[in-house]
């Protein structure tokens, strides 16, 4: 059993109480919005191996969301000096100018 009484330094705080009930909330709704496919695809379908079907397309389309969006974040550090480079060329030699 976790010792709860180390957390209640930062439930004495509002705005980590705010945050903390918001994140868990969202959590909620991550789980709930599975269940809820589950069991909307079961009652329209009849087909539990329907259901499960699609909430296994809907976690692997939320899977690679996720890694999208942290592939965007990590490669923008890289499309920063992309950006910086092609700015300091001469407006000739600017991608912007290529034509194919």
């Amino acid at each position: 059993m976790p010792d709860f009484a180390l957390y209640r330094p930062l439930l004495a705080d509002p705005r980590f109480r705010a945050q903390a009930l918001s994140g868990f909330l969202a959590q909620i709704s991550q789980g709930g919005a599975a269940l809820a496919l589950i069991l909307l695809i079961q009652q329209t379908r009849g087909s539990l191996g329907l259901a499960g079907a699609a909430t296994a397309g809907f976690a692997v389309g939320a899977a690679i969301a996720r890694r999208a969006a942290m592939t965007e974040a990590f490669s923008a550090s890289r499309s920063k000096w992309v950006s910086m480079i092609s700015r300091s060329l001469p407006p000739s030699m600017s991608p912007s100018a290529w034509t194919w």
